[in-house]
């Protein structure tokens, strides 16, 4: 007789899944751990390899690639997109390298903190005593404080990273790519003999 109906709807699944979101392991154990059927491992196998190279071809990439573009989230791909000479030039060249920073001092008052926040969308501040790198506090930390706290003062190494990742400004641009890759890192902090003088996002390696 004919095979089941559900055969062949499992097996189209498992190439439209594959080949559109590029997911090919992933669809293999789900559909076989949905179906409980160890037997339909292979046409499964086959369908969702087959489905990804052809969506290869046409394509190159899945469509969670393609929705990262969307938002224009500020995703970083394995080699520097910058040109070859800015690769190789000090971080200072980057946006964001050397810039006016709004500082923040050890202690600031609830209403210094809210008309900053106000003021800017900055993601993160450094904070500073006489001209030197104490911390870095990022704004969500600043908003959570300004709405769980009643205290009229926040002493900034509560919940500062006291500790934050720094480079000096003459760190090259691709070693500082590798760190934002490798490490997972959202701001990188520049300096200039301990004073900080720019921030730089993953944004900042991305072509303008």
């Amino acid at each position: 007789g004919l095979p089941d109906p559900g055969s062949f709807a499992l097996v189209g699944a498992a190439a439209f899944m594959s080949g559109s979101g590029s997911i090919v392991l992933f669809v293999i154990a789900v559909l076989v751990e949905i179906t409980g059927d160890t037997s339909s491992i292979v046409p499964i196998a086959i369908a969702a390899i087959t489905g990804r190279f052809v969506a290869r071809i046409f394509i190159g990439h899945g469509l969670y690639h393609d929705l990262m573009q969307v938002p224009n989230l500020p995703f970083l791909p394995p080699e520097c997109p910058l040109p070859a000479r800015l690769r190789i030039a000090p971080v200072s060249e980057l946006p964001g390298g050397r810039v006016q920073l709004r500082q923040l001092k050890p202690i600031e008052t609830r209403e210094e903190l809210q008309t900053l926040l106000n003021d800017c969308g900055h993601q993160a501040f450094p904070v500073v005593s006489e001209g030197h790198l104490l911390g870095l506090v990022r704004r969500i930390e600043l908003e959570e404080w300004l709405t769980q706290s009643e205290q009229s003062a926040l002493h900034l190494e509560e919940v500062a990273d006291i500790a934050p990742y720094i480079v000096d400004l003459d760190f090259p641009v691709e070693r500082a790519y590798f760190m934002f890759r490798e490490l997972g890192l959202r701001q990188l902090v520049v300096t200039d003999a301990g004073r900080p003088v720019g921030i730089l996002t993953r944004r900042s390696f991305l072509p303008q």
